[in-house]
């Protein structure tokens, strides 16, 4: 992976950590009432995590192709907005940096 490509990765995790920002607590009374889950319920901004997720996904695809495994590894463990899932898709950008960095 060249310069442009981890300076990418890197803007790409500093944005998906702006996002996180957003945590909103779940709507639902029930849910809000049990501590222990608040935060595995916890949603994000909706439009910024989407069009984070479509640059993260169109960057992977771009650098290692469509069938690899960070493409689909992220692919899978990111798809909502919710605040878990945001935090997933940026620990698979972290990894795949070590990875590229080793």
């Amino acid at each position: 992976m060249n310069t442009l490509c981890f300076d990418t990765l890197d803007s790409l995790i500093t944005e998906g950590l702006a996002i996180t920002k957003t945590k909103k607590r779940p709507t639902s009374r029930i849910i809000a009432d049990w501590q222990s889950t608040e935060t595995l319920y916890s949603v994000v901004d909706a439009e910024p995590f989407h069009q984070w997720r479509a640059s993260v996904l169109s960057f992977l695809k771009a650098t290692f192709g469509e069938d690899s495994d960070p493409y689909w590894t992220f692919q899978d463990e990111c798809r909502f907005p919710q605040f878990m899932e945001l935090l997933e898709g940026i620990k698979v950008l972290k990894f795949i940096k070590q990875q590229e960095l080793a």
